[in-house]
């Protein structure tokens, strides 16, 4: 029965200190955060450029003579 109550107790003190951790490092965290906001303007990256939504003359007339080539064998 000693060995139980000693597991429970064990088991207590483990969940205790994982928790106690995880709200450390959420304060930890959130406090990063705050310091690393006044630079966050400086790590922005200009937004992609946006590909135009026509095809290449070039690929489409090889992708033609692809699947004519493909038909003939």
């Amino acid at each position: 029965m000693e060995l139980l109550i000693d597991g429970i107790k064990l088991t207590g003190l483990g969940l205790t200190a994982v928790f106690l951790f995880l709200i450390l490092v959420v304060f930890i965290i959130e406090a990063t955060h705050k310091m690393v906001k006044p630079f966050e303007h400086l790590l922005e990256e200009p937004a992609p450029q946006a590909k135009s939504a026509g095809i290449d003359p070039r690929m489409a007339a090889a992708a033609a003579l692809a699947a004519d080539l493909h038909k003939k064998q």
